[in-house]
């Protein structure tokens, strides 16, 4: 099982610090959505991991997201991971809008799953610590941030979480791994950590990378037939929507789920 083999040590835990299916758009407010700003991040996060379905120990959870968003904090000066303004509403706003994803993810049941352009870990961080039995694989194109990531996985124990600095082009170029194309098959094939073939798997997510038509198809030869593709959209997403439906590659739309008036999560089957 793809899960952390230990909880986080609470000895290094830092202080606290003050749908509906088709291509319709969801109604109402995604579980993700922070609307008090008198709330402080720490009460929050508890929050929301309160309010997130098929958590067996919320309080570990909670520890395991307050490590990583320490870990953050202390490598974000050198690596820009998130933008200095994004520092002090980490919970309110990435943390929220990657345990958003949640549901949908439970909803169409992964089991491997690939993230493309990581940066500092959202969303799939997140998914992964509420969700440990996913098995994950990080694709970053940036050395420092890579690091960073791997150091997340020490720090937290990780396993079912691999990091590969490389491209997501690239990776889609590659052959599929001849023995699986698992993920633990395709990280075997690697040459100083970076695999040399391709997986498949059931989910891609990612966030504020590249067009709608650019995700869907590097995803095309990532995913598996009735797999999906799950992308965090901005301002955008309506003219994106509209390229991509002038050559939708196999595509279809299965939901549009709104987190706040600026994004919205789009996800996409693979037919």
């Amino acid at each position: 099982m793809s899960e952390r083999r230990r909880p986080p040590n609470s000895r290094n835990a830092p202080k606290k610090s003050s749908g509906r299916r088709g291509s319709r758009q969801s109604a109402g407010r995604a579980p993700g959505h922070v609307s008090d700003a008198g709330t402080t991040e720490s009460t929050l996060l508890r929050e929301l991991v309160g309010r997130l379905p098929g958590v067996q120990a919320p309080d570990e959870l909670t520890l395991a997201l307050t490590e990583y968003l320490a870990e953050l904090k202390a490598w974000n000066a050198r690596g820009n991971l998130v933008s200095q303004a994004d520092v002090p509403r980490l919970v309110s706003r990435h943390v929220a809008e990657s345990l958003a994803a949640v549901p949908l993810i439970d909803r169409i049941h992964p089991t491997q799953v690939l993230d493309l352009g990581s940066g500092g870990g959202f969303p799939i961080v997140p998914i992964k610590l509420a969700r440990p039995e996913l098995q994950v694989a990080l694709v970053e194109a940036r050395h420092l941030k890579s690091l960073f990531l791997r150091r997340v996985r020490e720090r937290l124990d990780l396993r079912g979480f691999w990091v590969w600095n490389m491209r997501a082009e690239v990776l889609a170029g590659l052959p599929v791994a001849a023995q699986g194309a698992s993920l633990e098959a395709a990280s075997a094939s690697a040459n100083e950590g970076v695999p040399t073939m391709r997986p498949i798997v059931d989910l891609v997510t990612v966030r504020a990378v590249a067009s709608l038509s650019e995700l869907t198809r590097w995803s095309e030869s990532l995913i598996a037939s009735g797999g999906h593709l799950l992308a965090f959209k901005g301002s955008r997403l309506d003219q994106e929507l509209a390229e991509w439906k002038t050559d939708p590659r196999g595509w279809s739309l299965e939901d549009v789920v709104p987190l706040s008036p600026e994004i919205r999560i789009v996800l996409f089957r693979r037919s």
